[in-house]
């Protein structure tokens, strides 16, 4: 431990007291020892003088307990973790405030009215009071601890910044997640609208979620060395990624190559969405981008209302999906899309009159019913037969996902986007495109009303011309008039 020069001509047994009680912490202590406090002038850094734990402010006006960057300069610090995020100090009590780890063995802050702020709220008690103590890392982990055990880190409970060493994933035991949250702003740390964390679902892949509840983006199955949107992983001779899976948990966690040891970096989800991987260069003195996903800007979920897709690409940003159409035809081609996209014609519920079109780079809609499957046909068929079941997706991994009635918050991206397959009625469906073996559309009359002389009934059928059979795919019985036919047929 360093003592300020102050405390050497006092007597032994004072001495211990004094260090007990009113350590200097400015003078660069890692740790608060059991019964000991930090007030906003003090603060304690990691032993190798990474990192720095103390009060702060961005506002002047509401004060909060963090850990930042010591050896990073600049006139704003890097925060990297904060603790009482959503319950700031207020001005008036900030002065008197104390970071106190007690004697239940919980790390807590108290303003300067006495009040609660936040604590660790572990259950875990101390047998010895010289055991205790909350040690800052040169990791940038926080962690609690007595002799033998880790009682509580702040790895566990990140905010925004994701450090080289921590873990975001799921305690199957416990059902309790890591998970990135954004600030609401540059200057306001409190909770933002965008979360970054493993799928709850068991799913090998992570999800950037809007408002913790829809599904902005996606990472894509991890393969074993990098997620299947993002691509740029296999650039990267900075970090080591893994992904540990197992009956109790799921954590996607990385680490520095020993050689880039000395290398500054970190994760963020900022408050626009972005997850970004950031280093820091000496030599410009800058943060450097070195990626950020999702690339492109998606629409929010009420861009386009229902069963319509979103493009921030082109415009009209809105479109129905195919099958679909205006449900409030003069407000939407004035802009207004508030009332969304209704089918033209009724499913039938009918497997063997419905099919799926394919609709390629697509920004998947939120709270699908997931489930693993062994292949795209199993997924496909669970579809079909379900007659509340709009579209399906299908991963690499064997994720399969449903989506029922409504389909909202659809999204065109320009890459990375993933195949997602319409329900329609076999008669909607488009026809491929002429090749080696060639699809035709033929009508045929079968049957012939001779009261009326008015109505015939025909068949839709595409029949698939190869060089040796013409094979029918599918029919569909649909009433054409006389006048139709006629021209049609030519007579």
């Amino acid at each position: 431990m360093f003592l300020s020069s102050r405390t050497w001509l006092l007597p032994t047994s004072l001495m211990l007291l004094y260090i007990f009680c009113v350590v200097d912490f400015s003078a660069g202590l890692d740790r608060i020892s059991l019964g000991q406090s930090l007030n906003p002038s003090q603060t304690i850094i990691s032993q190798g003088g990474k990192f720095e734990l103390g009060f702060f402010t961005r506002n002047s006006v509401q004060f909060y307990m963090g850990i930042w960057y010591k050896n990073i300069p600049g006139q704003t610090i890097t925060i990297v973790w904060v603790a009482n995020r959503d319950m700031p100090i207020a001005v008036g009590s900030y002065s008197l405030s104390q970071l106190v780890l007690s004697e239940d063995g919980n790390l807590t802050l108290f303003d300067g009215s006495k009040r609660l702020i936040w604590s660790t709220n572990s259950t875990f008690r101390f047998t010895n009071a010289r055991e205790g103590a909350v040690v800052l890392l040169d990791t940038g982990n926080l962690v609690l601890m007595d002799e033998f055990n880790v009682v509580w880190q702040s790895f566990d409970y990140p905010t925004d910044t994701f450090l080289p060493g921590g873990k975001l994933g799921l305690d199957k035991t416990t059902n309790r997640s890591q998970v990135l949250t954004s600030w609401k702003s540059s200057d306001d740390p409190s909770s933002g609208t965008f979360s970054f964390g493993i799928d709850p679902s068991g799913s090998a892949e992570f999800i950037i979620w809007r408002n913790r509840s829809e599904r902005y983006w996606e990472s894509g199955a991890w393969n074993g060395k990098t997620f299947s949107s993002v691509p740029e992983m296999t650039l990267d001779y900075i970090f080591n990624f893994s992904y540990v899976s197992n009956e109790k948990t799921n954590y996607f966690t990385y680490d520095l190559y020993n050689k880039n040891k000395n290398i500054t970096s970190r994760f963020v989800l900022d408050s626009s969405g972005q997850v970004r991987q950031l280093t820091w260069l000496e030599s410009t003195q800058n943060w450097n981008l070195f990626w950020a996903l999702p690339r492109e800007i998606k629409c929010s979920l009420d861009s386009c209302g229902a069963n319509a897709l979103c493009n921030m690409a082109v415009l009209p940003i809105c479109s129905c999906l195919p099958g679909f159409e205006p449900r409030l035809p003069k407000e939407w081609f004035l802009f207004n899309y508030s009332g969304g996209c209704s089918r033209r014609n009724p499913l039938q519920c009918n497997k063997d009159k419905e099919g799926f079109q394919k609709i390629k780079q697509v920004g998947l809609p939120p709270n699908p019913r997931s489930f693993a499957v062994g292949k795209v046909e199993l997924c496909e068929y669970a579809c079909l037969i379900n007659c509340s079941c709009d579209a399906y997706a299908y991963a690499s991994n064997g994720n399969c996902r449903l989506w029922a009635r409504d389909l909202i918050g659809t999204n065109q991206l320009a890459e990375f986007g993933q195949d997602f397959y319409l329900k329609l009625n076999a008669f909607e469906l488009p026809i491929p495109s002429k090749g080696s073996n060639t699809l035709s559309l033929l009508f045929l009359v079968r049957m012939y009303d001779a009261q009326t002389s008015i109505t015939r009934l025909g068949f839709v059928q595409v029949i698939q011309e190869t060089k040796d059979a013409y094979t029918l795919v599918w029919q569909y019985p649909f009433p054409f008039s006389y006048v139709v036919l006629s021209r049609v047929t030519s007579g």
